[in-house]
C-alpha cells in the first residue's frame, strides 16, 4: 500500500530581526513584496517556546482589548501570499503569525496607511529594508512595510467537495 500521510515540514513566515531578513519554511528569503488579506487580521496572545508547538488565543474581534495570560505576549496572525517572483521559495497562501514586537510594530504601522479595506481585494505590500527602533534596552530591526494599492486575491487550489452520501455508506455508531 503506498499511502501519503504528509511531511514533516512546518510552513510559516517569519522576519527576523537580528538577520534583517525573512524566512518562509525555515530558509531565510530577500522578499521584496507579498500580498495581505488585510480582513483575515487576527489580535489576540502567543507563548512561543523552543521544541513546543505555539500556543495562541485569538480574541472574538479585533477592536477587543487583550488580556495578557501568564507568559504570553500580544500577537497577531494574518493571510499572506508569497511569490517566487519576488523572493520567496515558494508561491502560495501563508499564515503569518507571530508575537514578535519587530512584526508587531510593523503591522500596526502599515495598517494606519491601509486605512479600510475593499472587500475581495488583497494589499500590495513593499518590503522596503528594516529601521532599527529602540525597545527599553533592546534596539531592534522593524522590518518597514508599504501599502502600494489593491489588487484581486490570488489564486488558490479548491478543495473538492466531499463525495455525495449513498445508501450504501456504512455508519459507524
Amino acid at each position: 500500500m503506498n499511502v501519503d500521510l504528509g511531511s514533516d515540514s512546518v510552513q510559516f513566515v517569519a522576519w527576523k530581526a537580528q538577520e534583517k531578513s525573512w524566512c518562509i519554511d525555515g530558509e531565510n528569503c530577500g522578499l521584496t513584496k507579498i500580498l495581505v488579506d488585510v480582513d483575515s487580521l487576527k489580535i489576540g496572545q502567543g507563548k512561543l517556546q523552543a521544541g513546543v508547538a505555539p500556543e495562541w488565543i485569538w480574541n472574538e474581534n479585533t477592536n477587543d482589548k487583550t488580556k495578557l495570560q501568564d507568559g504570553y505576549k500580544k500577537a497577531f496572525s494574518i493571510q499572506i501570499y508569497v511569490s517566487e517572483k519576488h523572493g520567496s521559495p515558494v508561491s502560495e497562501v501563508r499564515e503569518w503569525s507571530t508575537n514578535q514586537r519587530a512584526s508587531r510594530d510593523a503591522v500596526q504601522e502599515l495598517l494606519k496607511d491601509v486605512k479600510k479595506s475593499e472587500p475581495g481585494k488583497w494589499a500590495i505590500i513593499s518590503l522596503n529594508g528594516s529601521k532599527l527602533q529602540q525597545f527599553g534596552e533592546a534596539q531592534v530591526n522593524v522590518p518597514i512595510l508599504k501599502f502600494d494599492g489593491w489588487t484581486k486575491a490570488p489564486k488558490q487550489e479548491e478543495t473538492p467537495p466531499p463525495p455525495p452520501k449513498t445508501d450504501d455508506d456504512v455508519e459507524f455508531e
